[in-house]
């Protein structure tokens, strides 16, 4: 990508205002580099930009921890690839021609997450565009999965929810009556095996028979 927007405001962001000085050289020269694709994406290594700026490969990585730090950038050290997420915003595509032209600077990144999430905020940036802009764009590389929440942590086992205790069920106390009723018929005498006497006394141990009662016998 030969030509590309830098806009003056940078020099009024805070996050870049915050920077050290070897650190604003970096964004700078990230942002500028030759081999920037219109993706906002650098297929490189620290240590080849640090060749770039004859810098030491420890003061080189000092400097980009410190953009790495504020957001400004995104690198993955062991596919070879730095991104700048804010890139698109300053420098959108001018018509869906040039969103389809994406996929030429697409196949000179390495395959990686990174990649996947650079390709996810392109389409993105497209969302607020006509709609041809998002339609080349899906022509070319189909449409992205959503990207994940950085803060989001995947297959969060949910805790069991406690067991209710369940009330004891009441006791059939029909079996309980039959069996009381039984034992009260066993219990029962058979006044026809009595003799009067001893139906008398039965009659007045129970109450059912005064002593004045039953005829004076």
């Amino acid at each position: 990508m030969r030509y590309r927007k830098v806009d003056t405001r940078v020099w009024n962001d805070a996050k870049f205002r915050a920077l050290a000085d070897d650190d604003k050289l970096v964004f700078l020269l990230l942002l500028t580099h030759p081999g920037m694709t219109a993706l906002g994406a650098l297929p490189s290594h620290a240590n080849g930009l640090a060749h770039m700026l004859k810098w030491s490969p420890k003061r080189f990585g000092e400097a980009l921890g410190g953009v790495l730090e504020n957001g400004l950038a995104e690198y993955d050290e062991d596919e070879g690839l730095i991104c700048l997420p804010n890139f698109l915003k300053y420098n959108p595509p001018e018509n869906p021609n040039v969103v389809k032209a994406w996929v030429s600077c697409a196949d000179m990144l390495p395959e990686c997450d990174l990649k996947s999430r650079t390709l996810s905020r392109a389409y993105k940036s497209l969302l607020s565009r006509p709609k041809s802009f998002a339609e080349a764009f899906v022509q070319q590389f189909g449409k992205p999965l959503p990207q994940m929440l950085p803060n989001r942590m995947p297959n969060q086992e949910q805790e069991p929810e406690p067991e209710q205790e369940q009330e004891p069920e009441p006791k059939d106390s029909a079996p309980e009556r039959k069996n009381l009723a039984h034992t009260r018929e066993r219990e029962q005498p058979n006044v026809m095996l009595m003799s009067m006497a001893e139906v008398k006394e039965h009659l007045q141990e129970t109450g059912a028979l005064a002593d004045d009662e039953f005829g004076g016998l």
